[in-house]
């Protein structure tokens, strides 16, 4: 039975519409250019009414959680990128002349989805991971291992398709909740949520700067927060 509309857990979705707002907040200037009603106080009230329920209704405290889990996401990111670009840059010499193989192989390995890995947006860098993980077959890993790339390097790229959902605190933290909302406290969630993605979608409309409005989208909030999507299961409250 579905219970929300949003993806992610309650607690999930507060924490990602709080950084959302904190990142809103931080280009208030660019905000109040494009909507006179995005000003400083009106995301500073949106911060401290998602501040309220996460104490209030779920005992955590969002200023420390998410300030942890923002830092260890960036170093993680960098780090898969470097993994990621030194696989691609081993599979472009290694194949260099067998242009139709290298191809095969770094389309294959989802290394082909953005031209540059290292200004790849967080969405983009799990789609690569994640592709990385489930395409390196036996068969493809052994083809690359017998022209020399080394196996702990593709390992590592494998890695991080866990390691970069699971980060700063257990993802058991961030699955705590009251088993019963009331109904009352359901419904303001589902407020807040529609209220945050009206903001992110019109942003995405009138802001000039695409990176600014990037930064305001549910997804990669998520994303930052560490949610991973698994397959076959409903999320719960």
């Amino acid at each position: 039975m579905k219970t929300h509309s949003y993806k992610g857990t309650s607690v999930q979705m507060l924490l990602a519409l709080r950084l959302i707002a904190e990142n809103a907040l931080a280009m208030v200037d660019k905000m109040k250019a494009v909507r006179a009603k995005w000003d400083e106080a009106y995301f500073k009230t949106l911060i401290d009414t998602i501040d309220s329920i996460l104490k209030n209704e779920f005992a955590i405290d969002p200023s420390f959680l998410l300030k942890e889990k923002t830092e260890q996401v960036q170093a993680t990111e960098q780090e898969a990128k470097s993994a990621l670009q030194v696989v691609k840059t081993q599979v472009e010499i290694e194949f260099r002349n067998e242009p139709i193989k290298r191809d095969r192989i770094l389309s294959t390995l989802g290394l082909t989805f953005v031209k540059q890995i290292g200004k790849a947006s967080q969405v983009e860098l799990v789609e690569m991971l994640t592709c990385f993980d489930k395409n390196l077959t036996p068969t493809l890993k052994t083809e690359l291992s017998n022209v020399g790339i080394d196996d702990a390097c593709l390992d590592r790229v494998c890695s991080f398709s866990e390691t970069f959902y699971t980060l700063n605190t257990e993802q058991e933290v961030l699955k705590v909740g009251k088993k019963d909302i009331s109904a009352a406290i359901s419904e303001k969630l589902e407020v807040l949520y529609d209220e945050v993605i009206n903001l992110s979608k019109l942003a995405s409309a009138m802001l000039p700067n695409k990176l600014d409005a990037d930064k305001l989208t549910y997804q990669r909030a998520l994303v930052q927060i560490g949610y991973k999507e698994q397959k076959g299961k409903n999320d719960t409250k």
